[in-house]
């Protein structure tokens, strides 16, 4: 048992992880199993559930972050993981929710190209998403945002699947879509890309 515990280098703790990457954590998300023995997991939870202990630590993450930028107004959020379901996508959907709860108009933008699933997440149709817009004219916004089921929730889908993502994020009307975004939205929360192997999420870092 010591011999196993000795050679053990993998994260168990918070502390642990802080000490690794040399940043702090500001929230733990448990994982929810919440409606997944009935018809299915319940993304919404935020909405459908709000005093679950998962709500409550998205909440907690929410304030947080807002507590985290203090020199300068909370405006753009990006989302990502380290591998593909980890839970980007449903921390995204209920950040949104949280965000929206104290009376701000919050978008999110799929930026996962390739496998995002935020319009299933909130049931609205993909035949016009932010691949579409970034091969139009960035100023025709309001035919590609959608509102959700959600009070001051919107949401930019992902679109059609592109042979080129990173080089559509990477443009020069990406930088402006953005700037454009939040302008016309209190936050605006990227459902990004996992980081391991594309560099997706790292070109919307910037």
């Amino acid at each position: 048992i010591f011999i196993i515990y000795y050679f053990d280098d993998s994260i168990k703790l918070t502390d642990d992880l802080e000490e690794e990457i040399g940043m702090p954590v500001i929230a733990k998300v448990f994982k929810s199993d919440i409606g997944s023995k009935n018809r299915g997991k319940v993304e919404l939870l935020v909405q459908k559930y709000p005093k679950s202990v998962v709500s409550e630590s998205i909440k907690t993450l929410r304030t947080n972050l807002q507590f985290s930028s203090v020199d300068s107004e909370l405006k753009t959020i990006l989302v990502t993981s380290s591998i593909p379901g980890e839970g980007k996508s449903f921390i995204s959907a209920n950040l949104a929710l949280a965000f929206a709860q104290t009376g701000k108009r919050v978008l999110i933008v799929d930026c996962d190209m390739r496998k995002g699933r935020q319009h299933k997440i909130f049931d609205v149709s993909n035949s016009k998403g932010l691949s579409n817009l970034l091969i139009d004219n960035i100023n025709n916004i309001s035919e590609y945002v959608h509102k959700t089921s959600v009070k001051d929730v919107f949401l930019i889908t992902r679109g059609m699947c592109p042979p080129n993502p990173s080089e559509l994020l990477n443009s020069e009307k990406n930088k402006n879509l953005v700037n454009l975004l939040k302008n016309k939205f209190d936050i605006v929360i990227f459902d990004g890309v996992p980081c391991n192997g594309l560099p997706d999420s790292i070109i919307m870092s910037k």
